[in-house]
């Protein structure tokens, strides 16, 4: 099926995916803005601990900044939810197709000149240029030749040229590392529902084509140091849901869950996931143990670094774990999903990624058998997961092939092995497709986290040319199937019947949103 006429949130799901594929799902992405997150911790926590060791320091000097000019722009989810119904109300469906596409490039124009102005300002006040001349010294090794360009200085057509780039347009930044970081700050500071649009955009373009996204919610409150975010959790479910009703359902969304928060505000993000989940149509629930906790298992674990003081005392470990196990244990019990970041990556400290890794995981299936869970990224493609001979992935796919395992999946999410053809991440990934337990991996694309690399457009292009490789063409033709289709429909319960679906099902009658596409195209496939 052709692209709609420009960018519709109700044109997502697409009827033709392409490579022989009835429905391609991506079941990892993101669509949240700055306002929903700390900007400043979050670039100098656990953005800066992936980057290379000399841009860390770079990286750190510009959190500021970019706080300062995402907070000016991004709009707040109550702000956004109300436009988003005035423009429901005005035009019958949130924008005609052909001027959602002007209107939200309008928009996006509009923002570049505006984010590029104080951030050039900013800058000449702060002197990032000699910052980066300092960790990024010509003939340092970090760089090929052909990359080594003159530092930047930030000036407002730099700016300009830099957040002007396409998303995954595979064009060469003329700052090499600097503009990965800037195109996410432009994604942080616009409209949530721009940013479905971009996201809807960047992974059309080329086969297997994108027809349903799962957008995560994270919930970083307290352990970056920032006790609530501009936006709050409550109002980051809401506009989320609003623009879920006005994609048609071709946005799925996963809610993000906090133990620290139950701690200290009555169960407030308990209460919200199951809202999320039984009313406002949500699929899933993620948590993020790399920000400072383990799955389950805390009470025997040393305090860290961003934990509370006195949390010894207070038996902060064991009040995360009764938090935790309560989430998983009504997970369980109403067919619900749970999505983790399970890579050595996006510490809220230097110390709290390993955090992510498979004990926890283990602890956590014996404390509750039977949880639905996805690891994502599994177990990452990074310096670390290199260094280790992927000794993270090896353990959870043990995990996955053992009884307790049975409802464990993964996704490969932010596989930058799979951009750059690197051999040994593409080995890897053909070890777990060839495994016995090869249909529980999923496709994901972390998009707008992955911006930062060059070429994100083909992403799920390149996992599949790479999947084609695999056996012979029925073998690959049943791994793609399962890959970018059937396994998120296992683990999500999207087919007739399923727990999940019938809440969508409802969800969708409450709000008048008929004919859903993927619905139509799954119950067909069956």
């Amino acid at each position: 099926m052709p692209r709609p006429d420009g960018l519709h949130l109700s044109n997502l799901a697409q009827n033709d995916a392409g490579d022989g594929l009835p429905l391609c799902i991506d079941a990892h992405c993101h669509i949240f803005n700055g306002q929903d997150i700390d900007i400043a911790g979050f670039l100098r926590g656990p953005v800066a601990s992936d980057a290379d060791p000399a841009l860390q320091k770079f990286i750190r000097a510009l959190a500021p900044v970019a706080a300062d000019v995402v907070y000016a722009i991004a709009p707040s989810g109550k702000a956004e939810a109300e436009a988003l119904a005035n423009e429901r109300r005005l035009e019958g469906g949130l924008e005609a197709p052909g001027a959602a596409g002007r209107a939200m490039r309008r928009r996006d124009r509009a923002q570049t000149e505006v984010i590029a102005t104080p951030r050039a300002e900013r800058s000449q006040e702060t002197d990032h240029k000699q910052q980066y001349r300092q960790v990024r010294p010509e003939g340092s090794g970090l760089e090929s030749p052909s990359l080594l360009t003159p530092a930047p200085n930030f000036s407002v057509e730099e700016v300009r040229s830099l957040l002007g780039r396409p998303a995954g347009g595979g064009l060469e930044s003329p700052f090499s590392g600097g503009d990965g970081t800037f195109r996410l700050i432009k994604r942080l500071s616009s409209r949530r529902s721009d940013n479905a649009y971009w996201l809807a955009e960047t992974f059309s373009a080329s086969e297997p084509r994108v027809g349903v996204f799962m957008p995560v919610l994270d919930d970083f409150d307290r352990w970056l140091g920032c006790p609530n975010t501009r936006t709050t959790a409550r109002d980051q479910v809401l506009v989320t849901e609003r623009i879920a009703v006005a994609s048609r359902g071709a946005i799925l969304p996963l809610v993000g869950y906090n133990p620290w928060t139950d701690i200290e505000e009555d169960d407030a993000s308990f209460l919200l996931v199951q809202e999320a989940i039984i009313n406002r149509g949500f699929v899933g629930v993620k948590i993020y143990p790399p920000m400072g906790y383990l799955p389950y298992g805390n009470a025997a674990l040393e305090p860290q670094e961003n934990w509370p003081n006195l949390s010894s005392l207070r038996g902060f470990g064991a009040q995360l774990d009764a938090n935790n196990l309560r989430l998983f244990n009504w997970c369980r019990d109403n067919d619900v999903p749970v999505m983790a970041h399970s890579s050595r990556s996006q510490g809220a400290t230097a110390d709290s990624a390993i955090l992510a890794g498979p004990p926890g995981w283990r602890d956590a299936l014996a404390a509750c058998p039977g949880l639905k869970v996805c690891l994502a990224h599994f177990g990452g493609d990074n310096s670390f997961a290199s260094k280790s001979n992927f000794e993270w992935a090896r353990q959870f796919t043990e995990l996955m092939q053992r009884p307790e395992g049975a409802n464990l999946y993964a996704d490969f999410s932010y596989f930058t092995g799979i951009l750059d053809g690197d051999a040994d991440i593409q080995k890897q990934v053909r070890q777990a497709l060839t495994s016995s337990v090869a249909d529980r991996f999923m496709y994901g694309s972390d998009w707008h986290l992955l911006i930062r690399e060059q070429g994100v457009g083909a992403y799920a292009t390149d996992l599949a040319a790479l999947v084609r490789g695999i056996g012979d063409e029925a073998q690959a033709n049943r791994l793609l199937r399962s890959l970018f289709f059937e396994s998120a429909l296992s683990l999500y319960g999207l087919r007739a019947g399923g727990a999940t679906r019938n809440r969508l099902e409802a969800f969708y009658r409450r709000h008048g949103v008929e004919n859903v596409a993927w619905m139509e195209i799954i119950d067909a496939a069956a």
